[in-house]
C-alpha cells in the first residue's frame, strides 16, 4: 500500500522523557530557594522596587561543557552591589536559513545530532551553574525543551524571529521566570509590546507534560514579560529611541520597563561595540527618567569567534564575536559605579581629560580613575572609534573621555552664557581654543586623537544645541513690543511677564534663567526697571524703527493708538506735524491692529516697529525717530 504520511521524514527517534532527566540532575531544596529568590529579584528590577542594573552576560551560545562551566567559575568571583548578574547559557540558535543550531541540538558539532546527550549535558551544566549560586538566562526557541531544563531558569528570552510567533507567545504565558520579547530583526518593536501583551494573559494550547505526553496546556499568563530592544537594520538604543518606546510603553500600562541588548544590531556585530552601548545606557539611566532596567552582553573567555572546526580554540564563540572576560570585567566594573563627581572648574575637568589622553595614547589602563558625568543630553557613540582602538580596555578609556566633552560643553556655556546664546554666535567658533588644541595635537600626533577631537567637538556643538534650547529667558511686554523683537536674537525658549516685579520674582523662584530687560535708550538715556541686584552677563543694541500705520491712506488722523511705552514718541510726532484734535488712545502692540480693523468711520493710526505686524496696513510715515537705539541686557 501506498503511504502518503510522513513523506519528508526520514527517521523518527525517540527522546528520553523529562521525568527521567529531571530526576537524574535534580536540585535540591537549597538549589530551589536560590531560583525562587533569583527569580523574585529579578522581578523586583523590572518593576522599578530594586534600582539595581540587570546584567544578562555571557557566551553568544553554549557550545563546550568544561569552557562554560569555567566560565561560570570566572563570573562566580565577580561581586557588586549595583548590578545583579545573571549568566547567559543560550543552548539553542535561531538560525536565518541553515547553521548549527545549538548544543542541545549538536552537542558534538559535528552534524551527529545527538539530541539526548545534548539534553542531558545541557541539564547537568545548568544544575552545575545554579550550585554556584550564579542565576542563569536562556533563549526558549524550541516549546518542548523547557520541561527539560526551565525548573533550573531564572529570567529566559523569546528572540526576535519568533516575539510575533503565537506559540512563542503561549509558551512565554506559561513559564515561571520573568520573559523578555526581543524586537524584531527589521527593529519593530510593537510586535514585541503586542508579545507582552499577549503572554500576560491565560491561554490554551497543545505541548507535552513531564512524562513526555502531549497535553493541553492551560497557563495563567506571565506578569513579568518584558521588551528587549536588541536593535535593527540600524540601533535602537539612542536616547530618542528610548523615549519613543518609553511613551509607548506607558500607553500600553506596561511597568516592566526595558532591557538593553548591547550586541546583535546595537553593536551593527561589532563585538567591542558592546562597551559603547553599555556605557551610553550607564550615563542614560542618570536621567532617572527612563525605565530601563538592564543589559545583556555577550562575553567569553577569549575574545571574538571561531568557525567550527575539529581544532576548536578553548574559551572563543562559535557564533557571534564576544568580549573576553578581561572586557567584561572592566565594564562591569565601570557600569557598577553609582558615583558621579562634580566638577566646576574647566582647568580642573582638561588635566583630567590630558590624563585619559596619555592612557588612551599610551594604552594604559585607568580605569579606576573614571568619572561619570553629569551629562544633561546624550551622545550617540562613533563606531568609527572602533577602527582606532588596540583594545577594549583602550575603547572604553575613549568612551568615557568622551563623556566629559559634555561636561567641557557646560562648564564652557556657564563661563559666558551671553554669547553661547546670541543666535549670531557659531558654537563651533565659541569651544574651539586654538592653543590648548595646538598642545595636544603636538602631544598625541595620530589618527586616533584627531579622530577623538574631531568627535569631542561635534558632542560639544550637539549638547549645546539640546541645552541652550531648554534655556528659559523671561521678557516683557510680549509679541509686537520691541523686547520682543530684541529677545528674538537667543536661543532659548521665551516667556513673556507683564512687569519687572513678575519678571524678577520669576528669576528669583527659579523658573527661568536669565531675564532680559533695556537698559538704555539712546534718545532718553539710562532706563531704570531693574533693581540691579542681578549680575549683568552682556547687552545688546537693537535699532527700532518707528513707523506711522494707518487703516486709510490718509493722514488726517482722527485716532492715535499708540503702546506705554511710546507715549513721548507719539507726543513729539503730532506736535512735529502739529496734527489737532488728535486722540492718543493706550492699548496692547495686539491691540493696536485689532483696532484699527474695528471701526472704518474713523481713520485710526498706530506708531509701531516696522517688524510689527501692523504693517499690512497703509504707511503713512516711516522712521518718526531718527537714531533710535535701545540696549537690551541679559541677567
Amino acid at each position: 500500500m501506498v503511504s502518503n504520511t510522513n513523506i519528508n521524514i526520514q527517521e523518527i527517534k525517540e527522546i528520553l522523557s523529562p521525568d527521567f532527566l529531571l530526576e537524574q540532575y535534580n536540585p535540591s531544596d537549597d538549589d530551589k530557594k536560590f531560583i525562587e529568590e533569583s527569580r523574585k529579584n529579578i522581578e523586583q528590577i523590572l518593576v522599578g522596587e530594586d534600582k539595581r542594573l540587570l546584567v544578562i552576560v555571557g557566551p553568544c551560545s553554549i557550545h563546550d561543557y568544561t569552557s562554560a562551566l569555567d566560565y561560570a567559575i570566572m563570573l562566580k568571583n565577580l561581586n557588586y552591589e549595583n548590578l545583579f548578574i545573571v549568566m547567559r547559557v543560550y543552548f539553542e540558535k535561531p538560525r536565518s536559513r541553515t547553521g548549527w543550531k545549538g548544543f542541545i541540538y549538536d552537542p558534538n558539532l559535528d552534524d551527529s545530532f545527538d539530541i539526548n546527550k545534548g539534553l542531558t549535558l545541557a541539564r547537568k551544566l545548568l544544575l552545575e551553574i545554579t550550585k554556584l549560586k550564579i542565576p542563569i538566562g536562556c533563549e526558549f526557541l524550541d516549546t518542548i525543551t523547557p520541561q527539560y531544563l526551565s525548573d533550573l531558569v531564572s529570567w529566559g528570552a523569546i528572540g526576535a524571529r519568533t516575539s510575533e510567533s503565537q506559540i512563542h507567545r503561549q509558551l512565554a504565558s506559561g513559564l515561571s521566570m520573568p520573559i523578555g520579547f526581543k524586537n524584531l530583526t527589521s527593529g519593530d518593536f510593537e510586535k514585541a509590546i503586542d508579545g507582552i501583551i499577549s503572554a500576560s494573559y491565560s491561554h490554551n494550547f497543545l505541548g507535552v507534560d513531564t512524562s513526555g505526553k502531549v497535553a493541553q496546556v492551560i497557563t495563567k499568563g506571565n506578569k513579568y514579560a518584558h521588551l528587549i530592544l536588541r536593535g535593527g537594520s540600524e540601533p535602537n538604543y539612542y536616547q530618542c529611541c528610548i523615549e519613543e518606546v518609553t511613551k509607548v510603553l506607558e500607553k500600553e500600562k506596561l511597568s516592566t520597563g526595558i532591557i538593553i541588548d548591547c550586541s546583535h544590531g546595537n553593536s551593527q556585530k561589532e563585538c567591542s561595540r558592546q562597551i559603547l552601548v553599555a556605557l551610553y545606557v550607564k550615563r542614560l539611566r542618570l536621567f532617572n527618567k527612563y525605565p530601563i532596567r538592564g543589559i545583556m552582553l555577550e562575553s567569553n573567555i577569549h575574545s571574538g569567534s571561531q568557525k567550527i572546526s575539529k581544532n576548536l580554540q578553548y574559551g572563543v564563540s562559535v557564533t557571534d564575536a564576544c568580549i573576553d572576560m578581561e572586557s567584561t570585567k572592566e565594564l562591569l566594573n565601570l557600569l557598577n559605579t553609582n558615583v558621579t563627581v562634580k566638577i566646576k572648574d574647566l582647568s580642573e575637568i582638561r588635566q583630567l581629560i590630558r590624563e585619559f589622553d596619555i592612557a588612551i595614547h599610551n594604552n594604559i589602563n585607568v580605569l579606576n580613575k573614571t568619572v561619570l558625568t553629569e551629562a544633561s543630553y546624550i551622545f550617540e557613540a562613533d563606531s568609527e572609534l572602533t577602527k582606532f582602538c588596540k583594545s577594549d580596555l583602550q575603547l572604553m578609556n575613549i568612551s568615557m573621555r568622551l563623556a566629559l566633552s559634555e561636561k567641557v560643553a557646560e562648564l564652557k556655556f556657564k563661563s559666558n552664557p551671553f554669547k553661547h546664546l546670541l543666535k549670531s554666535n557659531d558654537f563651533l567658533s565659541l569651544i574651539t581654543d586654538r592653543e590648548v588644541e595646538k598642545d595636544n595635537v603636538n602631544t598625541f600626533n595620530n589618527p586616533m586623537y584627531l579622530k577623538i577631537m574631531e568627535i569631542s567637538k561635534n558632542l560639544q556643538v550637539d549638547f549645546l544645541e539640546a541645552y541652550t534650547q531648554h534655556i528659559k529667558i523671561g521678557y516683557l511686554f510680549g509679541r509686537g513690543s520691541f523686547s520682543h523683537e530684541a529677545v528674538q536674537n537667543f536661543h532659548g525658549t521665551h516667556i513673556v511677564y507683564d512687569s519687572i516685579d513678575k519678571l524678577e520674582l520669576a528669576l528669583f523662584n527659579k523658573e527661568i534663567d536669565y531675564i532680559l530687560i533695556p537698559t538704555y535708550n539712546s534718545i532718553i538715556g539710562e532706563i531704570i526697571l531693574s533693581s540691579n541686584i542681578y549680575y549683568k552677563k552682556g547687552s545688546i543694541e537693537h535699532k527700532i524703527e518707528l513707523n506711522v500705520y494707518c487703516n486709510k491712506d490718509c493722514k488726517n488722523i482722527d485716532i492715535l493708538f499708540l503702546e506705554q511705552h511710546i507715549q513721548k514718541e507719539a507726543e513729539q510726532y503730532i506736535k512735529t506735524l502739529q496734527y489737532k484734535d488728535v486722540r492718543l488712545v493706550r492699548s496692547t502692540s495686539e491691540g493696536c491692529k485689532k483696532i484699527l480693523e474695528f471701526d472704518e468711520s474713523l481713520i485710526s493710526a498706530t506708531i509701531a516697529s516696522a517688524k510689527n505686524e501692523c504693517n499690512l496696513y497703509y504707511t503713512i510715515d516711516r522712521n518718526i525717530v531718527k537714531h533710535n537705539i535701545t540696549t537690551f541686557s541679559l541677567f
